[in-house]
Formats: C-alpha cells, structure tokens, sequence
C-alpha cells in the first residue's frame, strides 16, 4: 500500500476511531466503575484496575511497534510513522475520555447542587478562609453527601481542594471537619481521617487546578 493512502486510511481510522473508543472506556469508567462501588469494592482498587487496563492497551501498542522493529523488513521512516500514528491515537482516546469526564463531573456534580459556606480561621497567625460545600443526600438511609472542601488564602487565592463522600448521622450535622494547629483534618464515607496540611503545599495548589487529581472526585461519581 502506497504511503498517501495509508497515511489517509490511518487518518479516519483516528478521526472516527478514536472518539469511539473514548465513549467507550468514558462509559466503562462511569458505569463498570459504578457497578464494581455497588458490590463493595473500594475506590482505590477500582482506579488501581483502571490503570492496569490503560496499561495493557499501552503496552500492546508497544508490542505492536517491536514487533514491526524485529521484523526487519520495514524501514526506519516505515517504522517512526506508524510509532507517530500510534502515539496520536492513543493520545486521542486517552484526552478525549479524560474530557468527557471532565465535561460530565462539572456539570453534574459541581454549580448548583452545592451548597457553600465560607469559615474564616487563623492557621500559624495567616488568616485562610475554609469554603465546605455540600451537594444533596445520595443514600437517605445512611445519609451521605458529596463534599467539597477549598482553602483558599487571604488574598483569596484557591490553594487546596480535596473531594469526599461523608457518612452523616444527622441531616442537620454539619461536614465533618476537624481544625488543628497546622492541618485540617476530614473524614469519608468510610471514617478514614485525612488531611490538608496548612499551609497547603505546592503540590496541593496543583491539585486543585488539575481534575481528577484527587480520588475523591472519583469517588463521588460512582456513589451516584
């Protein structure tokens, strides 16, 4: 086959491929995701089965790439064409459903279902101001909410955010945070005690700016 029209046939194969394999891996994220939440595993291990499975598919595109290099029969220019080709189509897949994502979270999960309220505190003598918003109940008979906790700074600069399912044993409670001398202590769903150093980190000011950093946003996709 002449390069042209191999390079013509790889381009449709990535213009109506790629959005296809992104709906899929987007569905099976949301939904197979969900289902494996409902019968009881925990969000880490489905995220850690998540990454083994974009392992495998990476992988298999290296395979299929060495195999072409122990091949010996195709040429150098041969060979970094289809690398190129590879790499753009899994590039595609992998951004494309990372933005689907992105796209159903924010519309779904963050905006008008929250309900915020600003708690000014003093940390180390600098003032921060702690934004708890929380969305509505996802399971009345265990009355768990989806909250999102931000910290931001006095000259209001967001500096942290962390994503969680909190188990509440009231409607009327509120989220359950605890403030100490140089962190802010929270709890999930499953009474596990994490925390947000203060002052945040520069790795926490790169979470709150990168979705799904944080595996509570996960999280609270697939409690819903």
């Amino acid at each position: 086959m002449r390069p042209a029209r191999k390079n013509v046939i790889r381009f449709i194969v990535t213009v109506f491929c790629a959005p296809l394999l992104a709906l899929f891996v987007f569905l099976l994220i949301q939904m197979g995701g969900g289902l494996l939440h409902w019968f009881g595993y925990k969000t880490s291990t489905i995220l850690s089965l998540s990454y083994f499975t974009l392992f495998l598919f990476l992988m298999f595109h290296w395979w299929k790439i060495n195999g072409m290099i122990k091949a010996k029969e195709f040429s150098r220019k041969e060979i970094i064409s289809e690398a190129i080709w590879r790499a753009v189509f899994v590039l595609s897949v992998i951004s494309l459903s990372y933005l689907a994502l992105i796209s159903q979270y924010y519309d779904n999960r963050i905006g008008p279902h929250y309900k915020c309220r600003d708690i000014p505190k003093e940390f180390q003598e600098k003032a921060f101001t702690i934004q708890v918003c929380e969305g509505p109940i996802i399971y009345e008979d265990r009355v768990n909410r989806p909250v999102r906790l931000s910290v931001f700074d006095e000259q209001n600069r967001l500096r942290a955010v962390r994503y969680f399912v909190s188990l509440y044993h009231h409607l009327s409670d509120d989220a359950p945070i605890e403030y100490q001398e140089d962190r802010l202590m929270y709890y999930d769903s499953n009474s596990q005690d994490k925390y947000i150093a203060i002052p945040p980190t520069t790795l926490d000011w790169l979470r709150a700016r990168i979705p799904f950093t944080d595996i509570g946003q996960f999280e609270q996709i697939w409690y819903y």
